[in-house]
């Protein structure tokens, strides 16, 4: 926490949930407009997944304690591999 800072106000919340909505419609258009197959198909399935799993990947927002890579659950696993 930063600056004491642990909370962003409605305003930052819904500017930035905005802005990443608009980048994935506009992933969405532009996979629409691609005449290239090759990645067509993989960019539809990681556009897709932004789609289903949106709410989690910004979850951060809400909750500053939460951490924003999963290395402390790869450390964890080490040991099990």
């Amino acid at each position: 926490m930063k600056n004491n800072i642990d909370t962003f106000s409605a305003g930052e919340v819904n500017e930035f949930i905005m802005s990443v909505d608009s980048c994935i419609l506009l992933g969405i258009e532009e996979n629409r407009n691609d005449s290239s197959p090759y990645y067509a198909g993989k960019e539809r399935t990681s556009i897709n997944r932004l789609l289903d799993y949106r709410d989690n990947y910004i979850y951060w927002i809400f909750d500053f304690d939460l951490p924003f890579t999963n290395n402390v659950s790869e450390r964890g696993l080490r040991g099990i591999k």
